[in-house]
């Protein structure tokens, strides 16, 4: 009998195949009918097939919003070994170590930070710093030799993402962008399903992006404003679910939050992307929602639609006199996407053991950069602007989609 909707329930696959279990011997030895994809098997000095079992040491850049997503993450992985955070407020990285018991991870100041990049047992670098650090920590841990994922953007500037990318790759280390989005489980089905040709040809795609709540001044002054740190990951979502680069795009922004306004960026902007197939895409963004954090993504084509909606925490629903009412959705990203961080971490826990190619590919960031800045110019001139694909980025590879 065919198991109804394990297809698209990841969380039940990855508990069957625990469950289920696999034949593996004594010591790690590999028997001739294991099946287990989360290891590397490796050909010992005797000639025999062992699993791979020694963990990866990782270094955390920071201890922020994003930083403390990612020390629950690593600490609860296996396949983890967290070593050092780098963190500059004395006061944070003591909550963290005592919080967290993190009495064999060291715990250094930015000034102290080259001891990470001169320890060879450091296989690998989570950054989850401000924006305006994020290159130099890129280029300085690829030089180190660390695989490395950090968060987006990477850089204001084609130019320097361009630089780090020809890096990792002539470095030949695994180095992965958060685009987050991409992890999540609804996301990859709709995108899944698109390619697969289940609603036809393409005819209309839209996300809708309203944060809760409001990001402070201190941090919205060094994001690099809201199309580069903000409306990317949707600008990265759209091109990656419809397979296509847009050819035009017009973006207009305004800023309700005087403040925001004075920093010379918006608060909400809404984006129109015009794509070669003809189709159209739609994007809406906004810093603050007073009903909770509101992510939905709609593919329109010629045989139907796919529809991711917003999620809320629980699904209990109040009926009573006055009529029905449930909870509001997720509070903000952290809970919203906590399934896909943890996605987003195997999977660069994967590429640096040598299972999986990394998903986010150079061109990808570079398109996303490229269209994020185009947005930009084009709310800050109030006219279209027309892009081309013609660059010749020498890690641009045929396996790119």
């Amino acid at each position: 009998m065919p198991k109804t909707g394990l297809e698209h329930d990841n969380l039940y696959q990855k508990y069957e195949r625990d469950a289920t279990g696999w034949k593996v011997l004594r010591n790690g030895f590999v028997h001739e009918s294991d099946k287990i994809e989360k290891a590397v098997k490796l050909v010992g000095k005797d000639g025999l097939l062992r699993y791979d079992q020694s963990k990866i040491r990782v270094t955390l850049f920071g201890l922020g919003r994003i930083g403390t997503v990612w020390i629950e993450r690593i600490l609860r992985n296996p396949r983890l070994q967290l070593v050092y955070c780098v963190e500059p407020c004395v006061e944070r990285a003591n909550y963290f170590e005592y919080m967290y018991n993190l009495k064999d991870v060291k715990m250094i100041h930015p000034n102290s930070q080259d001891e990470v990049f001169s320890d060879p047992d450091v296989d690998a670098v989570i950054i989850g710093t401000p924006t305006s650090s994020h290159e130099y920590l890129v280029l300085k841990s690829i030089n180190s030799g660390k695989a490395v994922m950090c968060e987006k953007p990477l850089a204001d500037k084609l130019e320097s993402v361009d630089k780090i990318f020809k890096l990792a790759i002539q470095r030949n280390l695994p180095f992965l962008t958060a685009m987050n989005r991409r992890f999540d489980p609804s996301f990859r089905s709709i995108r899944k399903r698109v390619k697969k040709g289940e609603i036809g040809k393409v005819h209309i795609i839209k996300t809708t992006h309203r944060d809760h709540p409001g990001h402070p001044a201190s941090y919205l002054k060094g994001s690099a404003g809201i199309f580069l740190d903000s409306a990317i990951h949707d600008i990265d979502l759209v091109c990656w679910v419809i397979g296509e680069y847009p050819v035009t795009v017009i973006a207009s922004g305004s800023a309700f939050d005087e403040e925001i306004g004075a920093m010379g960026d918006y608060d909400t902007v809404v984006i129109v992307l015009k794509f070669p197939s003809g189709a159209m895409g739609t994007i809406d963004v906004t810093r603050s929602s007073a009903y909770g954090y509101d992510e939905r993504l709609e593919v329109f084509g010629s045989l139907g639609m796919l529809t991711g909606p917003s999620v809320r925490p629980t699904y209990v629903t109040l009926d009573s006199e006055s009529g029905s009412t449930t909870v509001p959705y997720h509070y903000n990203h952290i809970s919203r996407f906590a399934e896909s961080y943890t996605n987003e971490l195997e999977h660069f826990v994967d590429c640096i053991k040598g299972l999986k190619e990394v998903e986010v590919k150079p061109m990808e960031v570079m398109a996303a950069t490229k269209i994020a800045q185009a947005c930009k110019e084009s709310a800050r001139t109030g006219r279209p602007f027309e892009l081309t694909w013609k660059e010749s980025w020498s890690y641009s590879r045929n396996n790119e989609e």
